[in-house]
């Protein structure tokens, strides 16, 4: 009941804000914070043809932050800085999974660009898409039980993404942005070893006008 509560005074709060006129034109900053979910990462050797290793990643987290423009109330295109981390959690070979240890980090520069569908209320729905590089590292990779010393790998790659969300216009000049963002590139490569780079990131930010 109490929790029913909250909910009904929060959204009170949300539409009793009056609606603010948006506009998109000019210079802005954001930063974003949130989750990221990486897919199982296939893994094959040039040395071993025919056999395929699986990472296992835990959920980690992912912040990003941008300097804008935007043309026009519906068009604008932004450079941002992102990071993400994720835990190593096992590596699975022939449906066996064996425990492991290792921080996974992606960093790197991302041109985006968003459409911006205006609705006349406080809500702002967009749709976005871009384009960057990665730098995609393993750092003190070991395997439970392998008596083998931890090892770091790292490799740059070609990213892009798609993606929407929804903004809340706070007042004319900050939003509160919810996105989901589908990062995908090019295959890191250590040695003679290719992996696979798919995230899902789900990110809460707040975007100011100027």
């Amino acid at each position: 009941m109490k929790k029913n509560i909250i909910i009904i005074f929060c959204f009170a709060i949300l539409v009793s804000i009056p609606a603010f006129t948006y506009s998109a034109e000019g210079f802005y900053l954001s930063g974003n914070f949130g989750l990221a979910a990486p897919t199982d990462s296939d893994v094959t050797d040039s040395t071993m043809p025919g056999d395929t290793f699986v990472f296992d990643l835990d959920g980690g987290w992912a912040f990003g932050v941008a300097a804008g423009y935007g043309f026009s109330k519906n068009l604008r295109f932004e450079v941002e800085a992102v990071y993400q981390k994720n835990d190593l959690k096992n590596i699975i070979y022939m449906n066996t999974g064996f425990p492991a240890d290792g921080d996974v980090t992606n960093s790197g520069l991302l041109l985006n660009g968003y459409c911006d569908i205006i609705n006349g209320s406080n809500f702002i729905s967009f749709l976005s898409g871009g384009v960057g590089y990665n730098e995609y590292k393993i750092k003190d990779m070991s395997v439970q039980g392998v008596p083998l010393p931890p090892e770091s790998y790292d490799d740059t790659i070609f990213v892009f993404h798609i993606g929407g969300g929804v903004g809340y216009m706070l007042n004319s000049d900050v939003t509160l942005d919810f996105k989901y963002r589908y990062l995908m590139g090019s295959d890191p490569e250590f040695g003679t070893t290719k992996a696979e780079f798919k995230t899902h990131n789900f990110y809460m930010g707040l975007r100011l006008a100027f």
